[in-house]
């Protein structure tokens, strides 16, 4: 799921730099910003969706943004148990919102697409490596106490 999700708004990033209205990248900014203030865990899970939702809308592609919805149920779930994982600290929150504001402030300067989007999403890949290790021993476990 997490190489479906990054190859698909690695995409809807792409081409958000060619496409976003200004209202849209507006929007962006402001969801960035309710994210950096925002306390709430069930408030943050929404805004994070509203930011990829967002991009995925400024790529201009209709079909990649229907693939998305598409695959929307199964992503939150990914989201909602690796996003408790990662904001665990302080720093990781803080970490990961750089993230959202680096996007939003690559899209606002129609910075090279490739280039911005892999240097920020590296930060979310090593998360990713943590959490699915830390799921496997979870699993293993579990089916060795079903023995």
């Amino acid at each position: 799921i997490s190489q479906i999700r990054y190859a698909l708004e690695q995409q809807a990033f792409a081409l958000a730099v060619e496409h976003a209205s200004e209202s849209q990248m507006d929007a962006l900014e402001e969801l960035v910003k309710r994210l950096d203030r925002s306390m709430d865990e069930q408030e943050n899970a929404r805004i994070d969706k509203q930011i990829h939702f967002t991009l995925a809308l400024a790529s201009g592609n209709v079909l990649l943004l229907n693939i998305l919805e598409a695959c929307s149920g199964v992503i939150d779930t990914f989201i909602r148990n690796m996003r408790a994982e990662i904001l665990r600290t302080k720093e990781a929150k803080e970490a990961l919102n750089l993230c959202h504001r680096q996007i939003a402030e690559a899209l606002r300067n129609k910075d090279n697409a490739a280039q911005v989007w892999n240097s920020t999403m590296r930060y979310q890949k090593v998360w990713q490596m943590k959490f699915w290790k830390k799921m496997k021993k979870h699993i293993l476990c579990e089916k060795i106490n079903n023995r």
